[in-house]
């Protein structure tokens, strides 16, 4: 070996066991300590060193704020990750599970299992008996052998076996098969009913995963579960369609009983729903709004108020996006398996395509119905389109109805945003006067309408006779605001026998208002945008859309959360709805199960027997008088409720408001700015609005 340069010659040596010769340490050198150099560095060095896992240094290290201290290396020091991933309560379960295992080689199935009670029966039985055929001595117990159960779907197959002579049966399943025409593996019946059960209830797929995780449970599969969908739906969609042309049959059926033709046109209403509102749209795309679409008709010939007609419009195709995402060329619709119907730029608010399907689907079935007057809200133009198809038909036009409760809301928005005087109301501050004017709103929807009601009971409905009435009752109206009821007696229908309470007006408004002038010419202005001839005759028949517009509650109980983005089944689930609106849960389910070939056993049965029960018993319920009255007196209660705790003029804290953190804007008209003085006589200004400024 070459020597370097400085290399000193040096002796071979071997370790020597309590060898303290070769690091003496003097008493001087004990005495010193150590320098201020290693002190220094011993003061920056970190306390400590730790390796941790993958997720926790992840955890660590990145942070969700902007610029943010993320880590003080002067106390602890992160060293590399490691690279298995942190242990959590599944694998600690996993764990026990396996060293289980390996401790009994015959494991038998631990948890719950959803199976057909007979066919386990039977299999037991044939089972204990090859069991004793094959070995008549053993003192075994047959089990259900856990490392060779296969799962179908959420039905399970089984091999029971003998943990002493090691007897094994072949693979049983435990569960019914339903017999099919097509070749193939026969689907279970707990499979077709746990689909069943998830078009019924608003639970999606992977709430029934963790519906069956927790259970214990063997649970399907994501594919499992949407192929087992994809059969089941559309079999649940042809039979509501069948169930709907047996309701039109029924209309026709009871038309003939009241001695009119069976092809007279009737009255129906008419509403559209999306899965996404159509406003507050500006930070979505120009085609995100709203996606999906449903047109509800129901027919007013009967008091049920059947759903007779419904068409159902997507932009969605999952399929389509994940054969876009790969590289390939798909236009959607058009595609193979394409569940959307429209594409991506078409106007999803055109109410008036929707109002020509749902014509055309109604005249094209088994029993055709034809519409005479429709009611529709006037939002849309779904009567423009049903009216095209019905006239080519029938040769008339169908007369749009509107519906008052809209009408009256339309009209208490219109009074809420007229700009009146600042004498009409007793109010010392902004914010009351604003309070005011939007009970004011409500309280004069309320009375007009009350007086439309009460004047077409007066005049048994004759349309002219109403007209003429309601001009004479629009004076009387704003005379009973200010106290003044001398005209009552003679033109007014609801303040004639008994003084009109004035309802939804705190005490301190009531009969008090300044109505003069400009004002007067105002209020006139806007009732009679109400009780004209024209709004009088569009709701002479007192129609409303209000069942159409409460299956949107209907569809949020079969359709997921997320059922917004809801693509491949939606439209199916909204046919359960629809079948569970018109026959009611108990025989809904019923008919379901006989359409997929289930049959309810006998605890079923009174389960669904007590829910049709308990759906017909508040239905009535609801629409008696005393229901009804209670819950008119229960939202009077509730206003007076509120004028005594006065929220709306102490500006409390709790109360929500809109912006309260963002500074003020000084460059508008509406800026006052204050300036006072200080002790030293400097001038402060301070820049605000006040929220609760005196009026004039």
């Amino acid at each position: 070996m070459a020597k370097r340069k400085g290399m000193k010659k040096r002796k071979a040596t071997t370790f020597k066991l309590n060898n303290k010769h070769a690091c003496k340490v003097t008493a001087d050198k004990i005495v010193a300590g150590p320098s201020k150099k290693v002190l220094d560095n011993l003061s920056q060095a970190p306390k400590e060193y730790k390796r941790v896992t993958r997720e926790e240094y992840e955890r660590v290290i990145l942070s969700p704020t902007v610029q943010g201290e993320v880590q003080n290396l002067s106390h602890t020091m992160l060293l590399r990750p490691l690279t298995n991933r942190s242990q959590g309560k599944l694998d600690e379960f996993e764990q026990t599970l396996y060293e289980k295992s390996e401790q009994d080689l015959c494991r038998g199935v631990e948890g719950y299992r959803l199976m057909h009670v007979g066919t386990v029966t039977r299999v037991i039985q044939e089972a204990t008996h090859a069991h004793l055929a094959a070995s008549s001595h053993c003192p075994g117990i047959l089990v259900a052998l856990a490392d060779l159960e296969i799962k179908r779907g959420a039905s399970v197959e089984e091999v029971f076996g003998c943990p002493i002579c090691n007897f094994k049966t072949d693979r049983k399943p435990l569960y019914r098969e339903l017999p099919q025409k097509r070749p193939g593996r026969n689907p279970s019946e707990l499979n077709v009913a746990l689909q069943l059960a998830l078009h019924n209830t608003c639970i999606s797929s992977v709430g029934a995963q963790r519906f069956l995780s927790c259970l214990s449970s063997t649970s399907p599969s994501a594919s499992n579960l949407q192929k087992s969908a994809n059969k089941v739906g559309p079999m649940l969609e042809e039979e509501n369609k069948r169930d709907m042309s047996v309701k039109r049959k029924l209309v026709k059926d009871t038309l003939q009983l009241r001695g009119l033709p069976p092809d007279t046109a009737i009255h129906a209403e008419l509403d559209r729903q999306y899965n996404n509102p159509l406003r507050n749209s500006r930070k979505q795309t120009p085609f995100a709004p709203a996606t999906q679409c449903r047109d509800v008709l129901v027919e007013n010939a009967t008091q049920d108020k059947f759903i007779i007609g419904y068409n159902h419009t997507s932009k969605l195709c999952s399929l389509g996006n994940a054969r876009r995402s790969k590289g390939e060329d798909v236009q959607c619709p058009g595609h193979v398996g394409c569940s959307a119907t429209v594409s991506p730029d078409f106007g999803i608010g055109n109410e008036e395509d929707g109002g020509e399907k749902i014509a055309s689907k109604l005249l094209a079935g088994k029993h055709p119905l034809k519409v005479s007057h429709l009611t529709t809200d006037a939002d849309g133009k779904g009567c423009q389109g049903l009216n095209k198809v019905m006239k080519r038909v029938t040769g008339k036009d169908t007369e749009n109805l509107l519906d008052e409760q809209h009408l009256n809301r339309s009209f208490c928005r219109a009074v809420s945003s007229t700009e009146f005087s600042s004498d009409m109301f007793p109010a010392r501050t902004v914010s009351f006067k604003r309070m005011l004017q939007k009970r004011f709103a409500e309280d004069l929807s309320h009375q007009v309408q009350a007086e439309i009601t009460a004047c077409r009971k007066a005049m048994k409905n004759n349309h002219p006779k109403v007209v003429l009435a309601m001009r004479d009752c629009v004076s009387c109206i704003l005379k009973c605001y200010s106290g003044d009821h001398r005209e009552c007696s003679k033109k007014s229908f609801v303040c004639k026998k008994k003084k009109y309470m004035f309802p939804f007006m705190p005490g301190i408004a009531r009969e008090s208002l300044r109505i003069l002038g400009t004002d007067r010419v105002k209020l006139c202005n806007v009732i009679m945008t109400r009780t004209c001839e024209k709004q009088l005759r569009a709701t002479r028949f007192g129609t409303s859309t209000q069942k159409a517009e409460a299956m949107n509650s209907a569809f949020k109980t079969t359709n997921p959360k997320q059922g917004s983005t809801y693509s491949r089944n939606a439209s199916c689930r909204d046919h359960s709805a629809i079948h569970m609106v018109n026959n009611g849960p108990g025989e809904s389910i019923a008919m379901k199960m006989a359409a997929l070939g289930l049959h309810p056993s006998q605890s079923s049965i009174s389960t669904l027997r007590r829910l049709q029960h308990r759906r017909d018993y508040h239905r009535r319920r609801k629409k008696s008088c005393t229901v009804r009255a209670r819950k008119a007196s229960l939202r009077i209660k509730r206003y007076r409720l509120y004028e005594r705790q006065g929220n709306y003029r102490k500006n409390k804290g709790s109360c929500y408001e809109t912006d309260q953190l963002i500074a003020e804007l000084t460059d508008h008209t509406y800026h006052k700015r204050r300036i006072s003085c200080d002790n030293s006589g400097n001038d402060i200004t301070s820049c605000g609005t006040s929220r609760n400024v005196r009026t004039k």
